[in-house]
């Protein structure tokens, strides 16, 4: 994850320290881009169900999260023609 966390806290204009947390599982950099604080979450593995996992708990620890962003290599993107024909859904990761 450290490559891809190198370029996010690039672009921090400040990094706050960490938080104490007890129950979460998930990795937070705290920062601020202009006047925004911003909270950065890794995923512990790539797929779906780690995404919404980590957005969860992200929510229950910043609970006035106004907006969030999903990004990386795969987000967004809708997935290929399967059987079924073409999916029309997008998947964010």
């Amino acid at each position: 994850m450290g490559v891809e966390l190198a370029p996010v806290e690039g672009i921090l204009d400040e990094i706050h320290d960490p938080l104490p947390t007890g129950r979460d599982q998930n990795a937070y950099t705290l920062g601020r881009i202009g006047g925004h604080n911003v909270v950065v979450a890794f995923l512990p593995e790539i797929g779906n169900n780690a995404a919404a996992t980590v957005a969860t708990q992200l929510l229950n620890d910043f609970p006035l999260i106004r907006f969030g962003v999903l990004v990386g290599i795969g987000g967004g993107i809708t997935g290929d023609e399967g059987e079924d024909g073409p999916n029309t859904r997008a998947y964010f990761q």
